[in-house]
């Protein structure tokens, strides 16, 4: 049987309605087990029963990078976090669990991390989304917001060669979640720093297949802006 010519405007159409289901207009009754496939996830786990819903907003534009100031600036985007996902009073109290939690596991020799932190935040992959295929933007980005003011510091520093390579995957799956989720906000500007950042980071990981994926799913996510660059996504789309 020969197969069907996939047009450009199929493609916008494919993409719409994927965007308009991780906006929560509508299940993906026909593409929920692709999904659960995609991203490596059982299909009860990635469309749970009941779908929550929050308000609220949270600036990411800041990320810490240095030392002293970038640290408290580190416990307030963390705090900021934990308020919006789960209230003003509990954020402090998440903020102190944080970095007790982080300060009872030995650093691996030469890095200022511990297996369980990598082993953590790699794991945090599958809660975000959970939570950004089934949550409002706003407390996707709140999660998200507090496990990368955790890693930033550590993405900073010199670490042992399978330290940043196991560093750089875990984040890089982070980045996208942001860069997505950016888009369902409305901000192409931030989703735009976000997206760069994930491609670097999946590139420094060293993981051939997670550099396609981000890239192949920024193409599905920026395609359907008709103020896109299609020659730029069209490279991008080559170079996954």
């Amino acid at each position: 049987m020969r197969a069907a010519r996939v047009e450009h405007g199929d493609v916008r159409n494919l993409s719409r309605q994927i965007l308009d289901w991780e906006k929560g207009k509508h299940f993906p009754c026909d593409w929920a087990d692709a999904y659960a496939t995609a991203y490596d996830l059982p299909r009860t786990e990635l469309f749970p029963a009941s779908r929550s819903t929050s308000a609220g907003t949270l600036d990411l534009s800041t990320i810490p990078d240095n030392r002293d100031e970038d640290d408290v600036k580190r416990r307030r985007l963390i705090q900021d976090a934990g308020a919006l996902a789960a209230g003003a009073a509990v954020a402090p109290m998440l903020a102190t669990l944080t970095d007790a939690w982080q300060a009872s596991h030995p650093r691996l020799p030469g890095a200022s991390v511990s297996r369980a932190m990598l082993d953590d935040w790699a794991n945090a992959y599958a809660t975000h989304v959970r939570s950004y295929v089934n949550d409002a933007p706003e407390r996707v980005l709140a999660g998200l917001t507090r496990d990368w003011a955790e890693m930033a510091p550590h993405l900073a520093q010199t670490q042992p060669k399978d330290v940043e390579r196991d560093l750089a995957h875990a984040a890089a799956k982070h980045a996208y979640l942001v860069a997505g989720t950016a888009l369902q906000i409305g901000d192409a500007r931030l989703a735009t720093r976000w997206w760069a950042t994930a491609r670097g980071l999946a590139d420094r990981s060293g993981d051939n297949l997670l550099s396609a994926y981000t890239r192949s799913w920024e193409v599905t996510n920026r395609v359907t802006d008709p103020r896109e660059d299609l020659g730029e996504l069209l490279a991008l789309a080559r170079d996954a």
